[in-house]
């Protein structure tokens, strides 16, 4: 622990917390000094910074300062204290901070860190002195073997490992069991492993522990000591303790390795002996070491095929003549030449053998095969199966896990890597509904050599379904993913069928309970001018919606809208009329397109107001709108104002669509493409806004200008736009 003793002239001494957001002063503007000055002293962990030592000798590693006024601004700092010299600071209330070494983000060696803060305050007029205590701010570790251990073991490997997957490794090949280990102080718990192999290359468990409830400024000391309870000349039957000596206490854990246990072991090498995956030209070996003479080594089965494949049903390798050899090594099975002579060996000495199954396996029909193999020493047996799946010629590629790029409510676009064994071909994907028992393939749209990639668009997917999904080739397959497509949802009332009546007043909807769409009816309704009414006689289906731009006292025009969202008052002035309305309902999905059915019969644009007076006289244009927004609330326009959505430029548009309307003879049927700015965001509302002049907002168009709407729908499969 560093203790660092700061000294102030005319500095207070630590106060009570005074809340950040007030400016206060101890008394009258005035000003301080702070001081620094540094002596070494005698204990180790020990620095003493005091105001009448200077010059004085310290350790290499620096203390920087940063002192923070009351509202917490930097108002100085230094990398290293002891070259700030004095200081001059503004009667008021200061946070000094003393730090050592980096702030670590993962576990290193030899690299500390210590903190330390105090609040003090400035006063005129007096010499307070603060005391500011340095402490190792993240955990220190550090490890020790006996001797023993390594007289004894040809590997010893130690590991540490923080909760926040940070590891620390001490190994005897780096050398580096001397070094101290740090990890930072978001560790909450610590776990280690000791790997030992011993000087015969037999591996024993790993032994492992775990601390929890890690704090920082502690020093977890590992000291492994190797204990025997009964004298050996070699690695015997012995208990031993292992003891943790770290600074909070002392942790002893008795453990019997039980070195004594001198039975053979068998082993495929790298490979797990209960499940063996062999395609044909693998290697498969399988090795037998022990620590004395091997008395018996049988391998058995009892599988007609491997019978068939001219394999006995049990087979004696100690001692075997060089006739059952030769007759194991025509079918593909081969010794190393040990196993004949082991019967001839004197007790005592360590023993091998090897024994390759390559060519008998790969000679063997697809299918999974057990092999026991029992071997004896003078110690005792040991006893294991080796479970094969043969699985042929060795598939072109290994294909990876699917990755969704996209997925949207009826379609996904997804990806797939592969590793090359050869010239993989027929790249494609198959895929089901979760709870479906058959398959649909997809052929890659795209397959890119140079980066082992493959790509396809499913389509035909049902909405909120979820799907599982692996990528093919002609001779392999990936794992199973899953993925689950997005909701469809739908605005209400698209069709325009409902309509209700509040007075006089039109309103689309079946009550103003719910209600999803509005107009601008109520804010002409004091003249009982109504632009937007339901229309029953030119329509699809039932009926359909009547926008007509209307002549309308003081603002010369009210264009016939309609839009989803709601209208919240008429601004009646008479130098700025206008409305305030909010934009936008509710809505999660992502749809691909707006369609429907328009019938428009403009008129000349007689109503002009800046910036479009010029376009008086022209033919009046009808539009329709669709945005799909991230907005955290309803857009609020104001016409008075000038507030308007941006459509350029507002960056919570998601989405968006948009469709000039010119006169047509009858309906017409329309599709607007939703244009997604950003294919990842979610929307949380929709604007479908529809109007019979489209600069109506600025009071421009022409009066009688009259735009019919019916049928609406929003589009989330691709194939309709096709």
């Amino acid at each position: 622990m560093k203790r660092l003793l700061i000294s102030l002239i005319a500095v207070a001494a630590a106060m009570t917390t005074v809340p950040s957001c007030v400016e206060v002063q101890p008394e009258s503007d005035g000003t301080g000094y702070l001081n620094l000055n540094v002596e070494k002293d005698a204990p180790n962990d020990t620095i003493y910074v005091s105001p009448n030592t200077k010059g004085a000798e310290t350790e290499d590693r620096k203390i920087g300062i940063k002192i923070y006024d009351n509202v917490g601004d930097l108002v100085h700092e230094a990398e290293d204290y002891t070259a700030m010299g004095t200081l001059e600071l503004r009667t008021g209330y200061y946070r000094a901070v003393a730090f050592s070494g980096e702030n670590p983000t993962g576990a290193s060696f030899d690299s500390p860190y210590y903190s330390g803060e105090q609040n003090f305050s400035i006063r005129r007029g007096q010499t307070e002195t603060l005391d500011i205590t340095c402490r190792l701010a993240n955990i220190k570790v550090t490890v020790t073997l006996d001797p023993k251990i390594i007289e004894k073991f040809s590997e010893y490997k130690f590991t540490v490992t923080g909760n926040d997957s940070s590891v620390l490794e001490y190994n005897q090949d780096l050398a580096n069991f001397s070094r101290e280990g740090y990890f930072p102080a978001a560790v909450t718990e610590l776990t280690w492993e000791l790997a030992l192999v011993s000087k015969t290359g037999i591996a024993y468990n790993t032994l492992s522990g775990t601390y929890e409830n890690v704090k920082p400024c502690q020093h977890y000391r590992f000291n492994f000591s190797l204990k025997e309870e009964e004298p050996s000349t070699d690695i015997g039957g012995s208990i031993f303790t292992i003891i943790l000596d770290d600074s909070l206490n002392q942790k002893e854990y008795d453990i019997n390795l039980d070195f004594g246990k001198k039975t053979p072991v068998i082993s495929a090498g790298d490979q797990n002996l209960e499940n063996l995956e062999h395609y044909d030209g693998d290697p498969c070996s399988i090795s037998i070491s022990s620590e004395s003479h091997i008395e018996s080594l049988v391998i058995s089965h009892d599988d007609p095929a491997l019978e068939t494949a001219g394999l006995q049903r049990s087979v004696e390798l100690a001692g075997a003549g060089a006739d059952l050899l030769s007759e194991l090594s025509a079918i593909g099975i081969v010794t190393d030449g040990i196993v004949s002579q082991i019967a001839t060996k004197a007790d005592g000495n360590p023993e091998s053998a090897s024994i390759d199954f390559s060519a008998f396996l790969s000679s063997l029909p697809e299918g999974r095969y057990t092999l026991n193999f029992n071997v004896t020493n003078g110690d005792g047996a040991a006893e294991t199966a080796m479970n094969v799946n043969v699985l042929g010629k060795r598939p072109s590629a290994v294909i990876n896990a699917v990755s969704a790029e996209e997925v949207w409510a009826m379609f996904a676009k997804v990806k797939a890597t592969y590793v090359s064994q050869g010239n993989p071909e027929g790249f494609g994907f198959r895929y089901k509904a979760a709870d479906a028992d058959t398959w649909t393939e997809v052929a890659a749209a795209s397959h890119d050599g140079a980066s082992s990639t493959f790509t396809a668009e499913i389509r035909g997917l049902q909405p909120s379904q979820s799907y599982v999904i692996k990528a093919i080739c002609s001779d392999a397959e990936g794992p199973e993913t899953s993925f689950t497509t997005e909701s469809a949802a739908v605005v209400p009332n698209m069709n325009f069928n409902d309509w209700y009546q509040d007075g006089k007043i039109w309103f689309p909807g079946v009550s103003s309970d719910n209600c999803f769409w509005d107009t601008a009816n109520k804010g002409s309704s004091a003249l009982s001018i109504f632009p937007t009414t339901p229309e029953e006689t030119n329509v699809i289906s039932g009926k359909a919606a009547r926008l007509e731009s209307k002549k309308v006292a003081l603002v010369g025009l009210a264009a016939g809208n309609i839009y989803t969202g709601k209208f919240i008052e008429a601004v009646m002035n008479i130098t700025k009329p206008g409305a305030k309305l909010d934009w936008g309902i509710p809505f999660g999905s992502r749809p691909l397109a707006l369609k429907g059915n328009y019938m428009y019969k403009p008129v000349a644009i007689d109503q002009a107001k800046a910036p479009y007076t010029d376009m008086k006289g022209k033919t009046d244009i009808g539009q329709i709108q669709i945005m799909l927004t991230d907005w955290d609330e309803p857009f609020r326009i104001s016409t008075a104002d000038g507030d308007f959505v941006q459509v350029n430029t507002d960056s919570h548009i998601i989405g968006y669509g948009t469709m000039d309307l010119n006169e047509t003879t009858g309906y017409q049927e329309f599709t607007i493409n939703v244009d997604y700015r950003d294919r990842t965001r979610t929307p949380k509302y929709i604007v479908i806004v529809a109007s019979a002049s489209k600069y109506g907002d600025y009071f421009t168009g022409g009066v009688g200008s009259t735009l019919f709407l019916d049928e609406f729908e929003l589009v989330y499969d691709p194939e309709q736009l096709n």
